[in-house]
Formats: structure tokens, C-alpha cells, sequence
């Protein structure tokens, strides 16, 4: 069982790599401009480990549309629960003070 755990987390991690390699690609791209084919691609200096200097090219911004999206029922049962359940607990918790309130308002 923990094997599939751990296989899905390298998928997990295999795909959110290449997802910011695709939109590293994007966002150079849409900084440096449409590219001819035959030229060269533009280079992305990654920091080094040991503190190195990073490439001094400003980030690209990027304006993505607002989107709306339908959350999935369990991120929808967990806001209910956060926002029906505990937020009322923590208003109490604060409103006890001291200890309580501390150890509530720690994440």
C-alpha cells in the first residue's frame, strides 16, 4: 500500500515538473517574443545549490483570464466543514482567551 502511495507522489511530481517546464516555456516565449524556428532557444539560468547568481532577465508576467471553476465535492465538504464546523469552535476558542486561543490560532 505505501509503495502506490509513494509511486502516485513520483507521478505526482514527474507531472508538476513538466508542467512548470511547459510554462517556463510559455512564459519565455511570451517575454522574448515570437522565435524563428532556426534560432536558437532561449537560455533559463536556474540557481545554483550553493547560492549562485540566478539569470538577471526580469520574470515574465503572464495575464491568465479569471476562470470559474466547479470545485469538487470533497474541496466543497471541507469548506462546509471548516466554515460550518471549526470556525465557530475557534470563535469560542478565542473568545476564552489565554492558552486556548493561543493553541487554536497556531497552524
Amino acid at each position: 500500500m505505501q509503495q502506490a502511495h509513494a509511486r502516485q507522489l513520483t507521478n505526482l511530481i514527474h507531472r508538476l515538473e513538466a508542467a512548470t517546464s511547459r510554462l517556463e516555456d510559455i512564459a519565455s516565449s511570451a517575454h522574448d517574443g515570437p522565435q524563428d524556428a532556426r534560432s536558437a532557444a532561449p537560455s533559463i539560468k536556474a540557481p545554483s545549490v550553493n547560492g549562485g547568481a540566478a539569470s538577471s532577465a526580469p520574470p515574465a508576467k503572464i495575464e491568465i483570464p479569471e476562470q470559474t471553476i466547479e470545485l469538487p465535492e470533497t474541496v466543497q465538504a471541507f469548506d462546509t466543514m471548516m466554515n460550518d464546523d471549526l470556525k465557530p469552535f475557534a470563535d469560542l476558542c478565542e473568545k476564552v482567551g489565554g492558552l486556548v486561543a493561543e493553541q487554536v490560532s497556531r497552524n
